[in-house]
């Protein structure tokens, strides 16, 4: 992905005024954007934990993540294993970020509009229900409440892929991208809906409340960022009490947040021309005080042309994609390869979450594309063809974040949860691989045709 506009200028600016920002930040910057970055560092915290799990030092990371942190405030006390504070906490903050990415596709982006909404959304249903059923199909007498598990798409790691595909349409990744947006939008909603254990209406309550107390916040203007930290803290704490999980205050405080600029980029340059006036004047007069004043202005005015929703995404992208997934890919990706762990691959959730990733995602994805083009729904995108559905359907069966959270949630027993966990991963592997080879091969064939 390219650096956001407004990242690039403030880049230039800092190039400019510190040889340390061009020689050091600009680089970084930079890698931080390239396409498919993220989704090696993820790939390289999971060869991390696999290769911690199975060392000579393999109780180490198992007692680690176990280690309890404790949080004391008042009447308020959270106890939680470091493993939990990473699952119920920092994904929270990856699910607000996933959550403003969905309500911007859905104000200005591919789900905008009925008619670009049409064809990855259904793609997206549709990948859904067939790994599902595909999954009880080898479950139904056994661990059927793991249906959920096939279903979800990682979208770093399908678009990391994608990225090194030469050729590939930006059509395509457009598809890929809003077909992912909805999945997850999918996944959030079987999390709150199908995987809450227990539910207790009076946290609950209060989490509304405040969340309504946002939403007012928002509508007054109230423009300081801590009031929205305080209660946006206070929310996940009472949706974790609850017995929702925490994740989904993330997803409800992004739909929290605005969507539109204070002011239309058109009327700023009418309103800072006159500030300009007033700050030449002041430093014409030597008038500091003037100058500083009218520098707040143009500062102020400026930030209010970037809707809230844009601004937080752009400086959260970094901190989720470089540091909490990576953290959850650590600490929930190792798995001790045993005698034991070699018999789980015949085991029926194994085999039904493999199933459901690898042939499921494809074959709905197809399907229910196939079904919206035929009957009217939607048209395919100018340029992209079945092969290159196919072959992004493929790629979609790249489970990894989303599916070992899922997965975290569902099986209580470290035997199904290990046996889930390795189906994940080999099958993201193989879908990575095969979906990489098919795009390729498709590239080509098209090519010498």
């Amino acid at each position: 992905m390219s650096i956001p506009a407004r990242s690039r200028g403030e880049l230039d600016v800092a190039v400019q005024t510190s040889r340390v920002a061009a020689r050091f930040e600009q680089p970084v910057v930079e890698f931080i954007h390239t396409e498919g970055a993220s989704g090696f560092l993820l790939i390289c915290a999971a060869i991390a934990a696999m290769a911690w799990a199975n060392s000579p030092w393999a109780n180490s990371y198992f007692r680690f993540w176990e280690a309890t942190v404790s949080f004391d405030f008042g009447p308020l006390h959270l106890s939680k294993s470091l493993h939990h504070w990473i699952n119920d906490g920092l994904m929270a903050i990856f699910f607000f970020l996933v959550g403003m990415e969905i309500k911007h596709e859905f104000v200005r982006g591919q789900l905008s509009t009925f008619r670009r909404a049409a064809l990855p959304v259904l793609a997206a249903v549709g990948g859904m229900i067939a790994p599902a059923l595909l999954y009880l199909a080898f479950n139904i007498n056994g661990a059927a409440r793991g249906w959920g598990v096939p279903m979800a798409t990682d979208i770093a790691f399908a678009l990391a892929v994608l990225a090194i595909v030469p050729g590939v349409p930006v059509g395509l990744k457009v598809f890929l991208l809003a077909l992912a947006i909805a999945d997850d939008l999918g996944a959030i909603l079987l999390i709150a809906l199908f995987y809450t254990p227990e539910l207790k209406l009076g946290p609950l309550a209060v989490a509304v409340l405040l969340l309504a107390l946002v939403f007012a916040f928002r509508s007054a203007g109230v423009r300081l960022a801590f009031p929205y930290v305080i209660l946006g803290i206070a929310v996940w704490v009472c949706v974790l009490k609850s017995g929702v999980h925490a994740t989904v205050s993330g997803v409800a405080l992004a739909f929290a947040v605005s969507s539109r600029s204070s002011i239309e980029s058109k009327n700023f340059a009418p309103a800072v021309l006159s500030l300009l006036d007033r700050l030449k004047s002041a430093l014409a007069r030597d008038d500091h005080e003037s100058a500083e004043t009218a520098l707040g202005a143009i500062e102020t005015l400026s930030s209010a042309t970037e809707p809230p929703l844009e601004r937080i995404t752009r400086q959260l992208h970094a901190w989720v994609s470089y540091l909490i997934l990576p953290l959850f890919a650590l600490a929930n990706a190792g798995v001790a390869l045993d005698a034991d762990a070699l018999h789980t691959i015949a085991d029926p959730i194994a085999i039904g979450i493999a199933v459901g990733l690898f042939f499921g995602k494809p074959l709905g994805i197809v399907a229910f594309s196939w079904l919206a083009v035929r009957f009217g729904f939607a048209e395919l995108p100018r340029g992209i063809r079945w092969g290159q559905i196919l072959g992004s359907g493929i790629l979609a069966g790249i489970g990894f974040t989303v599916a070992i959270f899922i997965a975290s949630l569902v099986f209580d027993t470290n035997a199904q949860l290990r046996s889930a966990k390795l189906a994940i991963l080999g099958t993201s592997i193989v879908a990575g691989m095969v979906g990489y080879a098919w795009l390729r091969w498709d590239a080509y064939r098209r090519a010498t045709t």
